[in-house]
């Protein structure tokens, strides 16, 4: 069984002023005591809380205000999940003109490639992810996948996804057109 552990809020800022000083074994063994056990999550319970803070309502609807838009552009066909008529995008699909497709996502600068998972409708997919720069105080996390991976084809048939990254966890809904529509471009472009 995999557990998530989860330190409380109150337990990290008390952390943020922290001084060195000479401390008594009394002293500390009060200060150990007034931090609070970590708690431990079953990881299914911490992907639900984490699919609330990254794109999903607990019953996998999308968050107000989230959406998923086919577009194509002069680099090829893309399907991106967030907000319509920003830049606030959660997660980008994109052909790659042959049989893969390129899972994206922003992070802050100084943020690294690394081992990135694909999970849908209960199959996992491991792919190497590089971090490319995007943008002042930006870096674009990317991964080529094929479009032939299960966690592919179960979201393209409607179950979720989740994009599981260095500890974080991004989830978003099914979207059964539109990754329909994406995957056939992606067939046509070829």
């Amino acid at each position: 069984m995999r557990h998530l552990w989860i330190i409380p809020i109150a337990a990290l800022s008390a952390c943020a002023d922290v001084r060195p000083v000479e401390e008594s074994a009394d002293d500390l063994e009060a200060i150990a005591g007034a931090i609070p056990e970590p708690s431990v999550v079953p990881a299914d319970s911490a992907d639900t809380a984490a699919a609330d803070a990254n794109g999903l309502t607990p019953d996998g609807a999308a968050e107000e205000g989230m959406e998923w838009s086919f577009a194509r552009d002069s680099v090829g066909p893309k399907l991106a999940y967030g907000a319509p008529d920003s830049d606030n995008v959660k997660l980008m699909l994109r052909c790659t003109g042959g049989e893969s497709l390129r899972v994206s996502f922003t992070r802050p600068e100084g943020a690294e490639g690394g081992e990135l998972l694909l999970r849908s409708g209960g199959e996992e997919r491991r792919v190497d992810a590089i971090a490319e720069a995007s943008q002042p105080g930006g870096v674009i996390i990317e991964a080529t996948v094929p479009m032939s991976a299960r966690p592919l084809q179960n979201f393209r048939t409607g179950s979720t996804l989740d994009v599981l990254w260095q500890g974080e966890v991004i989830s978003v809904p099914a979207a059964v057109e539109e990754a329909r529509q994406l995957f056939a471009a992606c067939r046509a472009s070829r």
